[in-house]
């Protein structure tokens, strides 16, 4: 996909078990031309982005003897190159938030899926120099933010609480740990994970150490579209949650 398009969506199931249903919001990375694997200048292929407005996307498919525009209608929002972090925050998580806040609160899932080097990662954890400065959050993904508004929140009723966070990397029919080692996960007879990591959160800089840990842990590989160098590990090969 030239153009790249990578989509987080949220469900959330509340009280009853019950799932309500996704949202689907688009955030389109910005063009690059560093010689990599997403380099807009290369040769075109299959599908291209022709492009979006604030609630659609618009592809056009080569085919072997014509060219076909499909306009996809599905996102809630769009979110274009020009927005930051914040803006897909703010944009994304405000209700499933709000949702899981409240004091009978639901569970919310925020599921990153898009093409390898879309910029997944970056927007669920964020950008690599953001992660190790504290003091200057502005490139700090979905997770992070979620963390540290949360602490806000709950201080600020005054209500008692804990907030731990665990990682589990799915890879090649196995589940380990992200935050321990990587010893293996198992999963009960009622899908639920057992003997995994919960580190505890009391600030906002807890969370910049499991997030490194988990970086490091997780299984990366060199691709065509997402190349390894001495500052970048490569393409996630694994589900991590």
């Amino acid at each position: 996909l030239d153009g790249e398009m990578s989509s987080p969506g949220n469900a959330s199931a509340g009280n009853s078990g019950n799932l309500t249903s996704s949202t689907v919001f688009v955030r389109l990375r910005p063009a690059v031309h560093d010689g990599g694997g997403h380099d807009q200048d290369g040769e075109a292929v299959a599908k291209v982005l022709e492009g979006w407005d604030e609630t659609s996307v618009t592809l056009s498919t080569q085919y072997m003897f014509s060219k076909v525009s499909s306009r996809y209608t599905f996102p809630r929002r769009v979110f274009g190159p020009e927005c930051s972090q914040e803006d897909v925050f703010k944009g994304v998580v405000g209700t499933p938030l709000e949702n899981f806040l409240a004091w009978e609160g639901s569970d919310v899932m925020l599921l990153a899926y898009g093409q390898t080097g879309t910029g997944k990662t970056t927007t669920m954890f964020g950008f690599a120099d953001a992660l190790v400065a504290p003091g200057d959050p502005s490139g700090w993904g979905v997770f992070p933010r979620v963390c540290a508004t949360t602490l806000v929140r709950m201080r600020t009723d005054g209500d008692a609480f804990l907030l731990t966070v665990s990682a589990v990397e799915f890879y090649m029919m196995s589940c380990t740990d992200l935050l321990g080692a990587k010893r293996p996960v198992e999963i009960d007879d009622h899908h639920r994970l057992t003997g995994h990591t919960r580190e505890t959160i009391r600030s906002a800089a807890d969370v910049l150490p499991a997030i490194a840990t988990v970086s490091a842990a997780r299984t990366t590989r060199s691709t065509r579209m997402n190349q390894s160098d001495s500052t970048h590990d490569g393409s996630s090969r694994s589900h991590c949650a």
